[in-house]
């Protein structure tokens, strides 16, 4: 947010989670930013990983962190890579408690994590519901809530979504 003169009001170190959507040429995906263990997310529901975004957005962070003079944030930052798993929805159940243990990295959201240790998140089936679901991560994150929804929800949160939009509140 700028002020009239354009410059930054906000302090961006003061929040806990920054969500910010990513649009590349026709895809949509997600990078999170947690503040409090200096955690940079990239959520994509096709497994795709765009490292250039997430190091701009470090970089970004950098700068700011200088320009605050918010010397904590000049060093310290990681990075977190999401990875798609077409069974989550069967295997969040089964697995959430133990791998909840194991999750230490970031507190959004509980995920499950696969073999290497990465958390997955809910795959789009299509080419066209990429912003759909960097919607639904978005709502869940921000409400810390497991990832609970597939392809199969889409119809469903499509029209969820539009009634949000309409009466200007989130609903379950």
């Amino acid at each position: 947010m700028m002020d009239e003169c354009g410059s930054k009001v906000v302090d961006l170190f003061k929040k806990s989670l920054l969500l910010i959507p990513i649009h590349l040429e026709v895809h949509w995906s997600l990078i999170t930013v947690t503040l409090s263990n200096r955690i940079i997310s990239f959520y994509d529901s096709q497994g795709i990983h765009f490292k250039f975004c997430v190091e701009n957005i470090r970089k970004y962070l950098l700068t700011e962190a200088r320009e605050k003079n918010r010397p904590e944030f000049l060093q310290g930052w990681q990075t977190a890579v999401t990875k798609v798993n077409k069974m989550f929805c069967k295997l969040w159940s089964f697995h959430v408690v133990r791998c909840l243990k194991h999750f230490k990295y970031q507190k959004y959201p509980p995920a499950v994590l696969d073999t290497d240790g990465f958390p997955c998140i809910p795959q789009q089936k299509n080419d066209s519901d990429c912003g759909v679901f960097v919607l639904q991560y978005c709502k869940c994150l921000a409400l810390e809530q497991p990832f609970q929804f597939s392809q199969e929800d889409m119809p469903r949160v499509r029209k969820r979504i539009y009634k949000e939009l309409c009466e200007c509140r989130l609903m379950d």
